[in-house]
């Protein structure tokens, strides 16, 4: 439990990360804090205002309380790239060269196509996230 002292400085801490800090994440925590305890908003309302669940907010509060950073915070972007983007456009540029494609894409000649293009294998929810990624880039010119 946190005595009063030990309340005001947190408080103190959370307005000032509020003020200054530019991650939205650690503002987020802070308000997490905040809201439910300096201006008497409940769990629920707090969850509404900063967008997540009721489960998060509290674990933003108790990450606060006990001096932890959140852990996803620098996290985003592709962690496990096959191709860099270029050279997805540039393996894509190359497959419409050689298919002709009618809004219709085969998975398995795409497949194909891409173990050949990187030399190894890989798995099919690769291909099919990859024709999400470049669904605009793959279909058919309506010239």
């Amino acid at each position: 439990m946190v005595d009063d002292q030990e309340y005001e400085k947190l408080k103190i801490t959370a307005y000032q990360i509020i003020k200054e800090s530019k991650n939205v994440d650690q503002i987020k925590q802070a308000l997490a804090f905040i809201l439910p305890t300096a201006h008497q908003m409940d769990i629920d309302e707090t969850a509404k205002v900063l967008g997540f669940s009721n489960n998060w907010v509290s674990q933003l509060r108790s990450r606060f309380l006990h001096g932890k950073p959140l852990k996803h915070a620098s996290r985003g972007g592709r962690h496990h790239v096959v191709m860099s983007a270029e050279q997805e456009i540039q393996f894509v540029a190359q497959f419409r060269e050689k298919y002709q494609l009618n809004n219709e894409i085969d998975a398995k000649v795409l497949k194909e196509e891409l173990e050949k293009y990187l030399a190894k294998k890989i798995s099919t929810s690769y291909v099919y996230t990859f024709i999400r990624r470049h669904k605009s880039l793959l279909k058919a010119n309506k010239n």
